[in-house]
């Protein structure tokens, strides 16, 4: 299943585009006794297989099984914890020792710390 949810960053509070390409295989039982049985085959079969993720999921099935709840499901589990950009818009550039790129507007800003150091300094 592909999607392209808009989320909002948890960094920089502006909503992006996440894409979401995912591969999920479910093997429909009849009843939840059968989805303990078997456990050890299917545990074979993911070592037969290259990746585990393509063991399938083992779900109990009824003439009602919704599969579209089952598909909001899967986007739901593949949306991260805590979604974020990779690198927020707007952010001050980074040289690769992690500091702040000359001209930055970082520098403007004061330290969280030397703010903290004043207050200390206070009392």
């Amino acid at each position: 299943m592909r999607a392209a949810p808009v989320l909002v960053c948890q960094r920089c509070v502006e909503p992006f585009v996440y894409p979401i390409d995912a591969n999920v295989s479910l093997h429909l039982v009849k009843s939840e006794a059968e989805l303990d049985d078997g456990a050890d085959d299917t545990a074979q079969e993911a070592d037969d297989a290259a990746d585990v993720d393509e063991a399938p999921e083992k779900v109990v099935g009824s003439r009602h099984f919704d599969v579209l709840e089952q598909v909001e499901d899967e986007l739901i589990l593949n949306i991260p914890y805590v979604p974020r950009h990779d690198v927020c818009p707007g952010a001050p550039l980074k040289t690769s020792a992690g500091e702040p790129a000359q001209g930055a507007d970082a520098d403007k800003r004061p330290s969280p710390f030397a703010v903290l150091e004043k207050l200390k300094q206070k009392h």
